[in-house]
Protein backbone atom coordinates (compact mmCIF):
# COMPACT_ATOMS: atom_id res chain seq x y z
CA UNK A 1 0.00 0.00 0.00
CA UNK A 2 1.36 3.41 -0.97
CA UNK A 3 2.56 6.07 1.61
CA UNK A 4 -0.40 8.25 1.08
CA UNK A 5 -2.85 5.29 0.96
CA UNK A 6 -2.05 4.00 4.48
CA UNK A 7 -2.14 7.90 5.90
CA UNK A 8 -5.66 8.10 4.46
CA UNK A 9 -6.70 4.78 6.17
CA UNK A 10 -4.95 5.57 9.47
CA UNK A 11 -7.05 8.70 9.62
CA UNK A 12 -10.19 7.00 9.11
CA UNK A 13 -10.10 4.58 11.14
CA UNK A 14 -9.55 7.19 13.62
CA UNK A 15 -12.52 9.17 12.40
CA UNK A 16 -14.35 6.18 13.00
CA UNK A 17 -13.53 5.49 16.56
CA UNK A 18 -11.04 7.23 18.56
CA UNK A 19 -7.63 5.09 18.68
CA UNK A 20 -8.69 3.12 15.74
CA UNK A 21 -5.81 4.94 13.69
CA UNK A 22 -3.43 4.15 16.43
CA UNK A 23 -4.12 0.62 16.73
CA UNK A 24 -3.34 0.51 12.29
CA UNK A 25 -0.30 1.96 13.05
CA UNK A 26 1.48 -0.29 16.13
CA UNK A 27 1.19 2.74 18.38
CA UNK A 28 -0.03 0.24 21.58
CA UNK A 29 0.40 3.21 23.95
CA UNK A 30 -1.10 5.79 22.55
CA UNK A 31 -3.96 3.75 21.81
CA UNK A 32 -4.36 2.68 25.15
CA UNK A 33 -3.76 6.52 26.40
CA UNK A 34 -5.84 8.06 23.92
CA UNK A 35 -9.05 5.86 24.26
CA UNK A 36 -8.87 6.59 27.74
CA UNK A 37 -8.82 9.91 27.68
CA UNK A 38 -11.29 10.36 24.72
CA UNK A 39 -13.78 8.32 26.98
CA UNK A 40 -13.09 9.25 30.56
CA UNK A 41 -13.45 13.00 29.74
CA UNK A 42 -17.08 12.79 29.59
CA UNK A 43 -17.07 10.98 32.90
CA UNK A 44 -15.29 12.67 34.52
CA UNK A 45 -17.37 16.09 33.99
CA UNK A 46 -20.82 14.09 34.42
CA UNK A 47 -19.53 13.03 38.09
CA UNK A 48 -18.31 16.34 39.18
CA UNK A 49 -21.25 17.92 37.97
CA UNK A 50 -19.36 20.43 35.50
CA UNK A 51 -22.40 19.78 32.74
CA UNK A 52 -24.40 21.52 34.94
CA UNK A 53 -23.31 25.19 34.09
CA UNK A 54 -23.37 26.11 30.44
CA UNK A 55 -19.79 26.74 29.84
CA UNK A 56 -18.43 23.42 31.53
CA UNK A 57 -20.90 22.09 29.00
CA UNK A 58 -19.40 23.97 26.03
CA UNK A 59 -15.53 22.83 27.82
CA UNK A 60 -16.57 19.30 27.70
CA UNK A 61 -17.26 19.48 23.89
CA UNK A 62 -14.14 21.53 22.92
CA UNK A 63 -11.88 19.41 24.67
CA UNK A 64 -13.57 16.39 23.19
CA UNK A 65 -13.40 17.92 19.43
CA UNK A 66 -9.81 19.00 20.16
CA UNK A 67 -8.82 15.03 21.16
CA UNK A 68 -11.21 13.83 18.49
CA UNK A 69 -9.04 16.12 16.05
CA UNK A 70 -5.91 14.98 17.23
CA UNK A 71 -6.41 11.46 16.83
CA UNK A 72 -7.03 11.66 13.25
CA UNK A 73 -3.62 14.18 12.66
CA UNK A 74 -1.36 11.66 14.82
CA UNK A 75 -2.60 8.48 13.04
CA UNK A 76 -2.22 10.27 9.85
CA UNK A 77 1.08 11.07 10.34
CA UNK A 78 2.39 8.38 12.08
CA UNK A 79 1.19 5.94 9.40
CA UNK A 80 4.31 5.26 7.72
CA UNK A 81 7.04 5.84 10.07
CA UNK A 82 9.17 2.48 10.00
CA UNK A 83 9.17 2.54 14.04
CA UNK A 84 5.38 2.28 13.66
CA UNK A 85 5.17 -0.93 11.06
CA UNK A 86 5.69 -3.53 12.88
CA UNK A 87 3.45 -6.43 13.81
CA UNK A 88 1.10 -5.30 16.47
CA UNK A 89 0.88 -7.18 19.91
CA UNK A 90 -1.20 -5.60 22.68
CA UNK A 91 -1.38 -6.44 25.78
CA UNK A 92 -4.94 -7.29 27.04
CA UNK A 93 -5.17 -5.07 29.08
CA UNK A 94 -4.71 -2.43 26.33
CA UNK A 95 -7.97 -3.95 24.36
CA UNK A 96 -10.21 -4.41 27.79
CA UNK A 97 -9.78 -1.15 29.23
CA UNK A 98 -10.75 1.12 26.42
CA UNK A 99 -13.23 -1.28 25.42
CA UNK A 100 -14.91 -1.16 29.07
CA UNK A 101 -14.51 2.82 28.41
CA UNK A 102 -16.49 2.07 25.01
CA UNK A 103 -19.28 0.52 26.23
CA UNK A 104 -20.00 2.60 29.20
CA UNK A 105 -20.63 5.25 26.83
CA UNK A 106 -22.49 3.18 24.75
CA UNK A 107 -24.89 2.22 27.50
CA UNK A 108 -25.21 5.84 28.64
CA UNK A 109 -25.97 7.20 24.92
CA UNK A 110 -28.73 4.57 24.71
CA UNK A 111 -30.37 5.57 28.22
CA UNK A 112 -29.91 9.18 27.64
CA UNK A 113 -32.48 8.96 25.06
CA UNK A 114 -34.76 7.56 27.31
CA UNK A 115 -37.09 10.23 29.03
CA UNK A 116 -36.57 8.38 32.42
CA UNK A 117 -32.92 7.94 31.88
CA UNK A 118 -30.79 9.27 35.01
CA UNK A 119 -27.17 7.68 34.00
CA UNK A 120 -26.01 10.62 32.70
CA UNK A 121 -27.53 13.00 34.62
CA UNK A 122 -28.41 15.86 32.25
CA UNK A 123 -29.82 15.42 28.92
CA UNK A 124 -31.28 18.22 26.29
CA UNK A 125 -34.79 19.06 25.32
CA UNK A 126 -36.85 21.38 23.32
CA UNK A 127 -39.09 23.88 23.91
CA UNK A 128 -42.47 24.11 21.92
CA UNK A 129 -44.35 26.60 23.61
CA UNK A 130 -44.19 30.19 24.90
CA UNK A 131 -45.91 29.31 27.67
CA UNK A 132 -42.45 29.94 29.86
CA UNK A 133 -41.44 33.09 28.15
CA UNK A 134 -39.24 34.79 28.63
CA UNK A 135 -37.66 32.66 30.87
CA UNK A 136 -37.74 29.95 28.32
CA UNK A 137 -39.53 30.04 25.02
CA UNK A 138 -40.12 28.43 21.39
CA UNK A 139 -36.78 28.31 19.90
CA UNK A 140 -35.33 27.27 22.90
CA UNK A 141 -32.67 24.31 23.58
CA UNK A 142 -31.90 23.71 27.11
CA UNK A 143 -30.42 21.23 29.40
CA UNK A 144 -32.20 19.26 31.57
CA UNK A 145 -30.68 17.71 35.00
CA UNK A 146 -32.31 14.59 36.20
CA UNK A 147 -30.27 14.13 39.52
CA UNK A 148 -29.88 17.22 40.73
CA UNK A 149 -29.73 17.83 44.59
CA UNK A 150 -32.14 20.30 45.63
CA UNK A 151 -31.97 21.74 49.11
CA UNK A 152 -34.97 23.13 49.71
CA UNK A 153 -37.60 20.80 47.89
CA UNK A 154 -41.14 22.51 46.65
CA UNK A 155 -40.57 26.09 47.86
CA UNK A 156 -43.32 28.79 46.35
CA UNK A 157 -41.67 29.74 43.23
CA UNK A 158 -39.57 27.30 41.97
CA UNK A 159 -39.95 25.71 38.77
CA UNK A 160 -40.89 22.31 39.21
CA UNK A 161 -40.57 19.48 36.50
CA UNK A 162 -43.47 17.15 36.69
CA UNK A 163 -45.82 14.45 34.40
CA UNK A 164 -49.17 15.43 33.80
CA UNK A 165 -51.71 12.40 33.57
CA UNK A 166 -53.74 13.91 31.56
CA UNK A 167 -51.40 15.44 28.85
CA UNK A 168 -48.99 12.58 29.11
CA UNK A 169 -46.34 15.12 28.69
CA UNK A 170 -43.48 15.67 30.79
CA UNK A 171 -43.95 19.70 31.55
CA UNK A 172 -41.98 22.38 33.93
CA UNK A 173 -44.16 25.25 35.31
CA UNK A 174 -43.78 27.91 38.43
CA UNK A 175 -44.84 26.99 41.52
CA UNK A 176 -47.03 29.26 43.11
CA UNK A 177 -48.87 27.20 45.88
CA UNK A 178 -48.67 23.91 48.11
CA UNK A 179 -51.06 22.33 50.02
CA UNK A 180 -53.28 24.46 52.47
CA UNK A 181 -52.44 27.43 50.08
CA UNK A 182 -55.45 29.57 49.61
CA UNK A 183 -54.62 31.17 45.66
CA UNK A 184 -56.31 33.95 43.99
CA UNK A 185 -55.75 35.82 40.74
CA UNK A 186 -56.62 39.23 40.59
CA UNK A 187 -55.56 41.05 36.90
CA UNK A 188 -52.11 40.54 36.68
CA UNK A 189 -51.56 40.22 40.33
CA UNK A 190 -51.63 37.17 42.22
CA UNK A 191 -52.37 36.48 46.17
CA UNK A 192 -51.22 33.30 48.13
CA UNK A 193 -52.93 33.12 51.74
CA UNK A 194 -54.00 36.83 51.19
CA UNK A 195 -50.88 38.60 50.48
CA UNK A 196 -49.86 39.74 46.70
CA UNK A 197 -46.53 37.85 46.22
CA UNK A 198 -43.67 39.27 43.79
CA UNK A 199 -43.12 37.61 40.95
CA UNK A 200 -40.27 39.15 38.67
CA UNK A 201 -40.46 36.72 35.94
CA UNK A 202 -44.22 37.14 35.35
CA UNK A 203 -44.92 38.61 31.86
CA UNK A 204 -47.84 39.41 29.91
CA UNK A 205 -46.82 38.40 26.26
CA UNK A 206 -49.21 38.32 23.46
CA UNK A 207 -50.38 34.72 22.35
CA UNK A 208 -48.45 33.66 19.06
CA UNK A 209 -50.91 31.62 16.96
CA UNK A 210 -47.93 30.09 14.94
CA UNK A 211 -45.96 28.82 17.67
CA UNK A 212 -49.22 28.01 20.15
CA UNK A 213 -51.45 26.63 18.75
CA UNK A 214 -52.64 24.73 21.48
CA UNK A 215 -52.30 27.09 24.72
CA UNK A 216 -53.84 29.77 22.50
CA UNK A 217 -57.32 27.58 23.12
CA UNK A 218 -57.19 28.51 26.91
CA UNK A 219 -58.27 31.40 27.87
CA UNK A 220 -57.03 33.77 30.73
CA UNK A 221 -59.11 35.34 33.35
CA UNK A 222 -59.21 36.14 37.06
CA UNK A 223 -59.62 32.87 39.35
CA UNK A 224 -59.91 32.03 43.13
CA UNK A 225 -60.19 31.53 45.84
CA UNK A 226 -59.12 28.11 45.30
CA UNK A 227 -57.53 26.07 47.97
CA UNK A 228 -54.69 23.79 47.11
CA UNK A 229 -56.31 20.47 48.00
CA UNK A 230 -53.69 17.68 50.25
CA UNK A 231 -51.02 16.59 48.26
CA UNK A 232 -51.72 18.49 45.30
CA UNK A 233 -49.83 21.94 43.46
CA UNK A 234 -50.70 25.06 41.75
CA UNK A 235 -48.59 25.61 39.20
CA UNK A 236 -48.57 28.61 36.27
CA UNK A 237 -46.21 28.99 33.23
CA UNK A 238 -44.04 32.25 33.73
CA UNK A 239 -45.95 33.68 30.34
CA UNK A 240 -49.53 34.35 31.55
CA UNK A 241 -51.43 35.83 28.51
CA UNK A 242 -50.17 32.42 27.42
CA UNK A 243 -49.88 29.18 29.83
CA UNK A 244 -52.28 26.18 29.52
CA UNK A 245 -51.84 25.52 33.59
CA UNK A 246 -53.39 25.41 37.31
CA UNK A 247 -55.96 27.97 35.88
CA UNK A 248 -57.47 26.18 33.65
CA UNK A 249 -59.81 23.51 35.23
CA UNK A 250 -59.04 21.00 32.40
CA UNK A 251 -55.48 21.30 33.95
CA UNK A 252 -56.06 20.88 37.12
CA UNK A 253 -53.91 21.30 40.19
CA UNK A 254 -50.45 18.85 40.02
CA UNK A 255 -50.40 15.55 42.35
CA UNK A 256 -47.57 16.18 44.36
CA UNK A 257 -46.35 12.32 43.24
CA UNK A 258 -46.23 13.11 39.78
CA UNK A 259 -43.09 15.79 40.39
CA UNK A 260 -39.53 14.91 39.69
CA UNK A 261 -37.94 16.31 42.62
CA UNK A 262 -34.22 15.80 41.52
CA UNK A 263 -35.21 17.17 38.03
CA UNK A 264 -34.31 20.74 37.07
CA UNK A 265 -33.75 23.13 33.91
CA UNK A 266 -30.54 24.38 33.75
CA UNK A 267 -29.51 26.54 30.95
CA UNK A 268 -30.10 26.90 27.32
CA UNK A 269 -27.98 25.80 25.06
CA UNK A 270 -28.97 26.69 21.61
CA UNK A 271 -31.10 29.38 20.91
CA UNK A 272 -33.05 31.04 17.37
CA UNK A 273 -31.92 34.20 20.10
CA UNK A 274 -28.55 34.00 19.71
CA UNK A 275 -28.17 36.26 22.94
CA UNK A 276 -30.04 33.40 24.40
CA UNK A 277 -27.24 31.45 24.52
CA UNK A 278 -25.57 30.20 27.92
CA UNK A 279 -28.60 31.87 29.71
CA UNK A 280 -29.75 29.83 32.91
CA UNK A 281 -33.29 29.20 33.41
CA UNK A 282 -34.61 30.45 37.09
Amino acid sequence: MKPFAKRILAATLSILLPGAGQIYNGQRHKTALGCSIFFLTPIIFILFKLTYFFWGFVSLIALLLCIYIWNIIDAFFHAVKPCMRRTLRLAPWMVIFPAILISINAYGIIRHLDPNSTILGIRPNRLVTNSMAPTAQVGDFFMLATRYNKTDGLARGNIITFHHRKLRLVLFKRLIAVAGDTVEGKGTSIYVNGERIQEPYAQYIQKSESTDSYNKRHAVSDFGSLIVPDRKLFVLGDNRNDSFDSRDPEFGFIDIDDVYPNYKPLYIYWSREKSRIGKRIE
